[in-house]
């Protein structure tokens, strides 16, 4: 939610914003870096003007432009996992 629309999941590459009043999809965005395209995001968090999304199954976060989904970088939790006690 950036206050505006509401940003939504659907397991795959692409961000839908929804309209707050109705939930109605109104447009979407694909997730992609410069060489491909990330799917499978989801748990979305609104970070100052960035969307931080779980990568499927990987120990990462994409941090993500809103307005074209390009990918601005990238938060690896390999080591964090690493320390977990299983």
């Amino acid at each position: 939610n950036d206050g505006e629309s509401i940003y939504k999941s659907d397991g795959t590459e692409k961000i839908w914003t929804l309209n707050p009043d109705n939930l109605t999809e109104e447009s979407y965005i694909e997730i992609y870096t410069n060489t491909s395209r990330i799917k499978s995001v989801n748990e979305l968090e609104w970070v100052e003007g960035k969307i931080f999304a779980n990568i499927y199954q990987q120990n990462a976060i994409a941090i993500i432009n809103p307005q074209n989904g390009a990918v601005e970088g990238v938060v690896d939790l390999s080591d964090l996992y690493k320390n977990l006690d299983n």
